[in-house]
Parts: C-alpha cells; structure tokens; sequence
C-alpha cells in the first residue's frame, strides 16, 4: 500500500505542471544545459559555466531566479522582463556596482525585481532593481 501511495503522490505531483520543468528553464538560459531537476526547481549551467537557479510554483510558472555571477551568469525571462545583461547594464548607468550574487524575485509591493550586491566606497549595499523598466527601487547599506 506505501508503494501505491508513493506511485500515486509522484504521479499527481508531476500531473501539476504544465509540461518539464527542465524545458521551461531552459528558455531562460538560451544555450545552457540542465544539471539538476528537483519538484519546483532547475539548476541550469550557462555557456559560460556558471549556475542560474530556476525556481517554478505550483502550476509551472516561472517564480525566481538567482545566481553567483552578475557578470557570467545569463538570464533571459520572458513578458516584458529584463535580462539579467540589460539590469546590471541598468543600474551600472546609475553609478552602482554590482558585484557577485544576484536574484530575480517577485513580491507583492514591489512585482518582479532584481536584487543584486555591491560596494560604494568599500561598503556593502544591496539594490533591487524594477526588472521591467530598471528604475532603482533601493539602495542601502547591508547590514
């Protein structure tokens, strides 16, 4: 019976989703190869051998993305998101810095953003940036 159980919880869990995790990450990260597929999540390595982490909710949507590299890592979201390239590119033309690990992240008050890191004047910040028209939404000092 826990062996029906199991075949019966896999073959619901995967019924949820509206096609393979693995392809819909993919067309985040044009060129990339899938490393890793779990349940709501796809690491996928970029041609530049980095890792962009691709996470789905329940019904198959795209719901984040994060990776270690600002500058190595590719994402390309779809719906009038921009790429990861063109949000660094955005908020470099503010004079910020961005620097090493990055997210890609939705919330109620603030829709989908990026959040990136950096440094002015040897201090940590952190930014979060509009992903749609990369307007600053803050900058302030990491605490």
């Amino acid at each position: 019976m826990k062996m029906l159980s199991a075949l019966v919880v896999t073959f619901m869990s995967s019924s949820l989703y509206a096609g393979p995790l693995a392809d819909k990450a993919l067309r985040y990260v044009p060129g990339g190869v899938v490393v890793l597929e779990k349940a709501d999540e796809v690491k996928v390595r970029t041609v530049n051998g980095t890792i962009v982490e691709i996470e789905f909710d329940m019904a198959g949507n795209f719901d984040e993305a994060s990776g270690g590299d600002v500058d190595l890592d590719q994402l390309t979201p779809e719906n009038g998101v921009m790429s990861l390239a063109a949000a660094v590119n955005a908020i470099k033309a503010l004079g910020k810095t961005p620097v090493g690990e990055w997210s890609l992240d939705k919330s109620a008050l603030k829709g989908l953003h990026y959040d990136f890191e950096g440094f002015e004047n040897g201090v940590k910040f952190d930014y979060e940036l509009d992903a749609k028209n990369g307007s600053l939404i803050s900058s302030h000092i990491d605490d």
